[in-house]
């Protein structure tokens, strides 16, 4: 009975900086093991990839040159459909990527990353192994003490649907020009949603906004 070989993967190292590229890039030539590597400086490059070869581990920049926005980066990485995807990001990306973090790719890591970590993580990869780096971890830690509604000393929410979108929506640390596009309010009517939320979290203790967020941050890590 013959045994099939398994499909060696075909990587492309599509980051914006070619400093950074070039490290990855030959840090996995090194280490060999695939069947075909290359960089991608362009999304049309990582499309162009996508089309001619099969098994594909994608390192993948969300700055990528030609991407418009998270909901782009979203996009190309599902039309790619890679066996392995890692995402690289700055840390003040870290609100932004969560499309990203649901899509439970292969891992998460920042490009400020010092090189033992950055090569932590490649081996992690190499061997189907996730990795998501330390402080995208806690982000979302944190953030998950936000999953439950505020409620009052009746136990119920206190908060209207839209005014606990907005709380999320500060806690990721958004411009109010950012909340109101995103979620399609004036700048009229986001301040008066964060004024009737001022008003109802100084009623359960906290004296503004800012230091219920603070709280929840601290909760998060407990």
């Amino acid at each position: 009975m013959s045994s099939v070989t398994p499909l060696l993967a075909s990587v492309c190292v599509a980051i914006r900086e070619p400093i950074l590229a070039k490290y990855i890039y030959n840090y996995l030539k090194e280490k060999k093991g695939y069947s075909f590597l290359d960089t991608a400086h362009h999304v049309s490059d990582v499309l162009k990839f996508k089309n001619s070869h099969k098994n594909i581990t994608l390192y993948f920049d969300i700055h990528l040159n030609g991407i418009k926005d998270i909901d782009h980066a979203v996009s190309i990485t599902q039309q790619v459909s890679a066996n392995q995807t890692i995402v690289l990001c700055y840390e003040n990306d870290i609100p932004l990527i969560e499309p990203l973090i649901k899509l439970n790719y292969s891992g998460y890591i920042l490009k400020t990353s010092e090189d033992y970590a950055l090569n932590n993580a490649i081996k992690k990869y190499r061997n189907n192994r996730t990795h998501t780096d330390h402080l995208i971890t806690k982000f979302y830690q944190q953030k998950n003490a936000l999953s439950k509604q505020i409620t009052g000393p009746s136990g119920k929410a206190i908060l209207t649907e839209k005014e606990f979108e907005i709380v999320k929506l500060l806690f990721d640390d958004l411009k109010p020009s950012q909340i109101c596009k995103r979620l399609n309010v004036s700048i009229n009517t986001f301040k008066t949603h964060r004024k009737n939320l001022s008003v109802k979290i100084h009623r359960i203790g906290f004296h503004n906004i800012k230091t219920y967020l603070s709280k929840q941050r601290d909760m998060g890590l407990e």
